[in-house]
């Protein structure tokens, strides 16, 4: 069964992932966020120092996700 864009009710373009973070703010300090994230489609924690760091985090776990997803249409279109 296709994934459907709950707004549009059209399946999601390729681009667009379906990421999940989890984050925990354990406390304000410097007035940035302090904390821990949590990946939940990979169950992969990881803690940050900053909002900063924490945006860096989920956009680098966005990219590679993304990456991987290409790499695996390749083969997929390699071996049809």
């Amino acid at each position: 069964m296709a994934l459907k864009d709950e707004n549009s009710g059209k399946s999601p373009s390729p681009s667009r992932t379906g990421e999940t973070f989890i984050v925990k703010v354990d406390h304000c300090e410097h007035e940035t966020w302090q904390g821990r994230v949590t990946w939940a489609e990979e169950n992969k924690s990881e803690h940050f120092r900053s909002t900063l760091e924490l945006i860096k985090l989920m956009d680098g776990a966005i990219k590679s996700r993304r990456v991987s997803r290409q790499d695996e249409d390749k083969d997929i279109k390699g071996t049809v």
